[in-house]
C-alpha cells in the first residue's frame, strides 16, 4: 500500500508506489510513483511519477512525469511532461512538454514545448513553441511561436533604429 497521511489523503485508488501528505492530498485515482504534498495537492488523477508540492499544486487531472511545485501550480490540467513551479504556475491548461516558472507564469493556456520565465510570463494563451521571459512587472503573451523577453534596454548605438546588439553581457537594441 502507498503511503497516506491526512484526512482524505490516498482515499480512492492509490497505487502501492505512490505517497500522499495532507489533507485531501492524492484522493482519488494516484498513479505509480506518484508524490502528493500539501493540502488538495494532487486531488484527483495524478499520472504516474508525477509530483505536486503546495496547497492545492496539481488538483486535477496531472498527466505522467508533470511537476507542480507551489500553490495553486498546474491546478487543472497539466498535460504529460509539464512542469509550474510558482504560485498559480501552469495553472490551467498546460499542455505538454510546457515550462512555467514565476508567479501567474504560463497560467491559463501555455502551449506545448513553449517555455515562460518570470511573473506574468506567458500568462494568457502562450503559442506553443514559443518563448516568453518576462522581468517587467507586466505581461508578455506570445500568440506565435518566436523568442519574447522584456524587457530590453534601448542604447543610442548609432547601428540603425531597433538594431539588435550584443556586448558580451547584455542584448540591448540602438535607438540612433
Amino acid at each position: 500500500y502507498g503511503v497516506a497521511i491526512g484526512n482524505g489523503a490516498g482515499e480512492i485508488n492509490q497505487k502501492a508506489t505512490s505517497v500522499a501528505v495532507g489533507a485531501g492530498s492524492g484522493r482519488t485515482t494516484l498513479g505509480d510513483g506518484v508524490t502528493a504534498i500539501g493540502s488538495s495537492a494532487g486531488n484527483t488523477n495524478m499520472g504516474a511519477e508525477a509530483t505536486a508540492i503546495g496547497l492545492s499544486a496539481g488538483h486535477t487531472n496531472m498527466g505522467v512525469g508533470c511537476v507542480a511545485v507551489g500553490s495553486n501550480a498546474g491546478f487543472n490540467t497539466q498535460n504529460t511532461y509539464a512542469v509550474a513551479v510558482g504560485t498559480a504556475a501552469g495553472y490551467q491548461l498546460q499542455q505538454q512538454n510546457a515550462v512555467a516558472i514565476g508567479h501567474d507564469a504560463g497560467l491559463t493556456f501555455q502551449g506545448a514545448y513553449s517555455i515562460a520565465l518570470g511573473a506574468g510570463a506567458g500568462n494568457f494563451n502562450q503559442a506553443a513553441n514559443s518563448i516568453s521571459i518576462n522581468a517587467s512587472g507586466g505581461t508578455v503573451n506570445p500568440t506565435v511561436p518566436g523568442c519574447f523577453i522584456r524587457p530590453i534596454r534601448g542604447i543610442a548605438h548609432g547601428i540603425g533604429v531597433g538594431v539588435m546588439f550584443y556586448d558580451g553581457n547584455e542584448v540591448t537594441y540602438s535607438t540612433t
